[in-house]
């Protein structure tokens, strides 16, 4: 399977194109692969998305570990090297444990840590 082209202005909805305006006026540019370049074909989506990601990143209760440990165990759960790569030395800097880290990794199940 190909590529899913890029997002532009004349792709989008057309009753989406200000909201696309202001998705690039924020972003800068469009980005070109990720999961994230997906959703700005859909640019309320996208919106939603950022919103979302910005509310667990900024606003809620949760910890920079816990929020990378769940990123780490969702992206190994669902095989997705792009957002593993994208979290595994954020986890480690945020705390988790090396060994946890490795053992999601390798599925061994074998992640000894404290509490």
């Amino acid at each position: 399977m190909g590529r899913i082209p890029s997002a532009s202005r004349e792709t989008v909805p057309s009753d989406q194109t200000s909201e696309f305006d202001q998705l690039l006026a924020s972003a800068g540019s469009i980005p070109q692969v990720g999961p994230g370049s997906i959703l700005w074909h859909v640019p309320k989506a996208q919106q939603l998305a950022t919103a979302l990601n910005q509310y667990l990143r900024n606003d809620s209760s949760l910890s920079d570990k816990i929020l990378e440990l769940a990123m780490l165990v969702t992206a190994r759960e669902n095989d997705c090297m792009y957002v593993w790569n994208a979290h595994a030395a954020s986890a480690r800097a945020a705390g988790v444990p090396d060994a946890v880290v490795d053992a999601l990794r390798d599925r061994t199940g074998n992640a000894h840590h404290g509490s």
